[in-house]
């Protein structure tokens, strides 16, 4: 057995693998697996190679021998786990990053899936308990924030989600997504002025981001401010001028401002470009409504 060559072909496998170079890899490792059949660390990327071209029957056979030839390996669990939680596995999912979090405290990549699986499976109080951790061993991914944040929303715990997404901003002052998730949970909760500032900045941030204009003026159309509104739906058409959302929502303005032609006009391009829309027949029906106010 030559165990330096079949090292040799492991460093091969996984610089192929760094370079998004799968199969390329997946050859490497394989070889290096038949030249050395007790080198686990092989065999643990081999099922890494298989999972990231999606054959995941194949992957999860290596994973396993990886983890019987070294069951105290940390990795090794956490590699299975994820080609577990690909599969829609949750309970062994767990299973794997809770083990992995056993070996390896350290490893806040097994915390962080932790935390987003018992999420799924509406555990949010271990959900909560896991990203916590996460935070606490990587205060500098905003990864945990971002989905704590979202969890907090789930439960209806708005002012807590925003504190999370704040700690995004702190990290990333030019996150302009992250202004305007905030200004949705803000304008949610009725605190309208803290909506517009949010939004605002994230217009400042990025200009011509369609969803925080159409959320502008979604905004000052709650706030009956429907010409405000009006300006910002017109500026959302421009950018996508084929989206039905900005016609919808012009339509609307103009129905509240007494400008029944034009709104007529709007609520026809809506219809234009979402002939699948569910609420298809209501539009028709206003439209119908409208031809026989201007008749």
């Amino acid at each position: 057995m030559n165990i330096k060559m079949a090292d040799n072909h492991l460093l091969r496998g996984i610089s192929y693998l760094e370079e998004f170079e799968i199969e390329l890899a997946l050859e490497e490792f394989k070889n290096a697996v038949e030249i050395n059949p007790h080198l686990a660390e092989a065999f643990s990327y081999v099922g890494k190679a298989y999972t990231d071209m999606g054959s995941v029957e194949e992957a999860m056979a290596y994973h396993d021998q990886a983890i019987s030839l070294e069951p105290e390996n940390a990795v090794f669990y956490r590699r299975r786990a994820e080609t577990l939680q690909k599969i829609g596995d949750i309970e062994n999912a767990i299973s794997d990053y809770t083990r992995t979090f056993e070996l390896d405290p350290s490893d806040y990549e097994a915390i962080y899936h932790l935390g987003i699986l018992y999420s799924h499976m509406g555990s949010f109080d271990k959900a909560i308990e896991y990203f916590n951790i996460a935070i606490e061993k990587d205060p500098e991914d905003a990864r945990h924030f971002f989905y704590l944040g979202n969890l907090y929303e789930d439960l209806h715990e708005y002012d807590k989600a925003i504190e999370q997404y704040r700690k995004i901003i702190e990290l990333h002052p030019e996150d302009a997504n992250i202004y305007s998730i905030i200004g949705k949970v803000y304008h949610h909760i009725g605190r309208k002025v803290e909506a517009l500032e949010a939004y605002e900045k994230a217009l400042e941030l990025t200009p011509e981001d369609y969803m925080t204009i159409i959320n502008l003026g979604n905004l000052y159309f709650s706030m009956n401010k429907f010409n405000e509104a009006l300006k910002y739906f017109k500026e959302g058409k421009k950018i996508k001028p084929d989206n039905p959302t900005a016609h919808h929502n012009m339509a609307v303005c103009f129905v509240s401002l007494g400008r029944i032609t034009e709104a007529i006009n709007e609520y026809k391009q809506y219809l234009k470009y979402s002939p699948y829309a569910p609420d298809q027949e209501d539009v028709k029906k206003e439209i119908e409504k409208l031809q026989r106010m201007i008749t």
